[in-house]
């Protein structure tokens, strides 16, 4: 799931959840029960990010 918001937030910043869960081929349910809210899930791809570095 993290790949596809990479992926639909490299093409739009402003994409919502509904828009990342639709490009992850899951229902925006499937999104939120990880992650609470959009904050959260950019977070999420924060610390995917961080320890990639590492």
């Amino acid at each position: 799931m993290l790949k596809a918001a990479r992926r639909e937030l490299g093409h739009d910043p402003e994409g919502s959840l509904s828009d990342i869960a639709e490009v992850a081929g899951v229902v925006r349910r499937t999104v939120y029960g990880h992650f609470s809210r959009r904050a959260a899930f950019v977070e999420g791809l924060v610390q995917e990010a961080a320890q990639a570095l590492r």
